[in-house]
């Protein structure tokens, strides 16, 4: 019923064309929107391209002039369907757009969307607000629940600093004590040695790591850093050795804090509450409204850790998309499967 209803509303705005981006036009429609994040951007794409087969940005255009650009990834599973990746590496995705987007756009969207492939997967962008709010009216049935930590930091860094708990407020300044220093990375050799510090982390982690980067992957990072600011390795220093890191990607107003790790001989010093304080200062200091802190993969514990740097939380629903064709394609294999035995 309800997404009849979107259909309705879509049928007040028209979709005038669909064309194939240029990456020029890509980066500049990335660049003017308010609310995209470092994983719409072509940058993103490139780091995870050894992922899918090959990635595009579509560009919509409404017959009201509105224009709406759609970066997407896809994967051709064993030739027999596509599945369009919004999301690579389960980041937020979704479109671009330099003005607002009415109920009507939206939900011409959303149809267009779920066209892309007979499988969508998308992590829904918690700073689209209007588009979040348009799932949760129309597309509820098809939302898997997820969250993330995001801290304001469109104020003076004091008052920012005020809002975190006793402990790791202590806990940064014992950081500072301990004679730590925060700098980034500068050079191909730091990236190698935050590496070596994140297979440190990976060992203790053990089985209840959410997630597992090779180290091409981050070799992929360092390259496209080389030319780009929007990606920085914050580096916590002591007497020479690099024991902690924090990798920040940042867009037009958002700062992503996307990974972490930190030597496990070194915890008792605390490098990574002082870590986050520099870098969260500075992006503070540089005009940006968000650090985001990434949802936490279920694991409560880290939760509670982000949310002590008075965060807020912010929903960021999964969608997970199948085609009826494809459903029904299953549902006739599996009775197939059935028979046969």
């Amino acid at each position: 019923m309800l997404f009849r209803l979107g259909e309705k509303l879509a049928s007040r705005i028209k979709i005038k064309s669909t064309d194939e981006a240029s990456e020029n036009e890509w980066q500049l429609s990335w660049q003017s929107c308010q609310y995209g994040t470092f994983f719409h951007s072509p940058a993103w794409f490139r780091i995870c391209l050894n992922d899918v087969d090959h990635f595009k940005c579509i560009k919509h255009t409404f017959d009201d002039g509105k224009q709406v650009f759609l970066p997407f990834a896809l994967l051709n599973k064993r030739r027999l369907y596509k599945v369009a990746i919004l999301s690579p590496k389960g980041t937020y995705g979704g479109w671009l757009s330099d003005s607002p987007l009415d109920e009507p756009h939206l939900s011409a969207l959303v149809r267009q969307t779920f066209m892309r492939g007979s499988v969508v997967i998308w992590r829904i962008n918690p700073y689209d607000v209007d588009l979040l709010f348009h799932c949760k009216n129309f597309l509820a049935h098809r939302l898997m629940p997820d969250t993330t930590q995001a801290l304001r930091i469109d104020r003076k860094f004091d008052e920012i600093f005020r809002t975190w708990s006793k402990g790791h407020k202590a806990a940064s300044k014992q950081g500072e004590r301990a004679g730590i220093e925060v700098r980034l990375a500068s050079s191909h050799e730091d990236w190698l040695e935050y590496i070596g510090v994140y297979e440190d982390s990976l060992r203790r982690w053990g089985e209840t790591a959410t997630s597992r980067y090779s180290a091409d992957f981050f070799e992929g990072i360092y390259n496209q850093s080389i030319a780009n600011s929007d990606i920085a390795l914050w580096l916590a220093i002591l007497d020479g050795q690099i024991i902690a890191g924090a990798l920040c990607f940042s867009a037009q107003r958002i700062v992503t804090y996307w990974h972490g790790a930190v030597l496990e001989s070194f915890m008792p010093q605390r490098p990574v509450h002082l870590l986050l304080r520099e870098a969260i200062r500075h992006y503070c200091n540089h005009g940006y409204q968000w650090f985001d802190f990434n949802p936490s993969g279920n694991l409560e514990s880290v939760r509670k850790f982000k949310s002590s740097f008075g965060t807020q939380t912010l929903e960021t629903p999964n969608v997970h998309f199948t085609s009826k064709p494809l459903r029904l394609a299953r549902k006739i294999f599996k009775q197939g499967l059935g028979w046969s035995q």
